[in-house]
Order: structure tokens, then sequence, then C-alpha cells
């Protein structure tokens, strides 16, 4: 293959590659080096869809107790707002934004991806909208895509805007940058979730074991201890 001449004997290959040889190993390999062209077109990629991710948190069917969740304000309706540091971008509700001013159609409709693996369509969004959290107005460019469970979604571009910050995960508040001086942004959690009241006795009985004592003054009590 180095040499390309017919082999008789005493023949002796020439030290330098001759050009017919290498284009004898071209012919083979051809298949291999060329890139063979696809009937279908690429689907065009942007820079949004390779890097719009969400958590699976902002896509469940039941709100997260745990979670950092706001009360807010958005072309004069009440939102409910979940701040996600695991969402690359700030999206918001596709039905809810139907009612909306400012939607524009992306010129290549991209989709988010999930961190669970599934996506969704992202087809318009509401450049530079200005909404608001306990008085303090922010601007935002929310990508439009369908959520459920919230109206909106803070992500990382809303985070890195407003670092440093403070966070305080138990009694739901963060404290952030805000022009000269800095805000803190109280957290509720959504009025879906409900709430519970217990109410606590302290029973005592002499002799026998209480829950076999069969007081038939409290008939619940004894249901219960049974």
């Amino acid at each position: 293959m180095r040499c390309g001449e017919k082999w008789h004997q005493g023949h002796k290959c020439s030290l330098a590659i001759q050009l017919h040889a290498l284009q004898e190993v071209w012919n083979l390999c051809e298949d291999l080096f060329t890139k063979t062209e696809s009937s279908e077109p690429d689907t065009p990629v942007t820079a949004d869809q390779s890097f719009m991710l969400m958590s699976a948190t902002t896509v469940s069917p039941s709100f997260h107790p745990r979670t950092l969740q706001f009360q807010g304000m958005l072309q004069g309706k009440s939102i409910n707002i979940l701040l996600d540091s695991g969402s690359t971008n700030s999206f918001l509700d596709t039905n809810l934004a139907a009612s909306f001013q400012g939607v524009q159609q992306l010129s290549v409709p991209t989709s988010v991806k999930i961190a669970d693996g599934g996506s969704v369509p992202c087809t318009a969004q509401i450049p530079y909208a200005e909404w608001s959290i306990q008085g303090y107005v922010f601007h935002s460019t929310l990508k439009l895509i369908p959520i459920g469970t919230y109206d909106m979604i803070l992500g990382m571009d809303w985070l890195q805007a407003f670092s440093p910050m403070k966070v305080h995960w138990l009694q739901h508040w963060v404290q952030i940058p805000y022009g000269s001086h800095t805000v803190v942004l109280h957290g509720s959690l959504s009025q879906q979730l409900g709430c519970s009241v217990v109410q606590l006795h302290h029973l005592s009985a002499e002799g026998d074991d209480f829950s076999s004592s069969g007081h038939s003054d409290l008939p619940e009590i004894q249901v219960l201890l049974s």
C-alpha cells in the first residue's frame, strides 16, 4: 500500500510515498471520511434553545410548601411567582399571558428542556415586561410556556441581575440590592396548601390504663385511643 508498484522478485519499495498510492488509499476510505448529506434540512438551533432549562418543580401538578413563592402584580393582575434557581430564564404561563399586552412571537420557535427529561414548547415572549412584588418594580423578558401550577417563574437571569443576595429559606424571605439600598421580599405559602389546627388535651386516669377504662363521657377519645 505504501509503494503501489507491482511486486516482483528483488523489488524494493521507494522510501517516499507515491501519490498514486495515496489516491488508492483515499478511494478505499472515501466513504468513511465523506459526510453523508441528509435528505432533511437541519433544524435551526438558537442560543436560547441550547440553554433554556427548567427544574421539574416548576411543572409539578401540585404546590410545594418548601419553595419560595411571592404574590406579585403584572399589568394590574395578581400572579403567583416561584423563585427557582433551577430555571435558566424567567417564564410566564401561556394561558395567563393570553390576556396580557406586549406578547411577541419568536422568529424561531424553540423548546425548553425540563430536568425530568421532558420539554415544553416556547413560541412567544413578553420583552422587558414590568412587574412588581410588594410595591418594588422589576423588568424581565418573560418566555411564554405552559406552566399550570404557577403563574410566573423567576429564573437565574433575574437572580444573577440582583446578586449578591441573602435568602432565608426557613422564614421565606430574600434580601436583594435595589438601587442604592437593599430590600427584603417576603415570600408566602400558597392558599391552596391549606392549614390545620391541632388542639391538645392532657388526660389522666387513676388505676387501669386509660385506653381500657372505657370512659362513657369521652367516647371520641376512647375511639381514638382504641
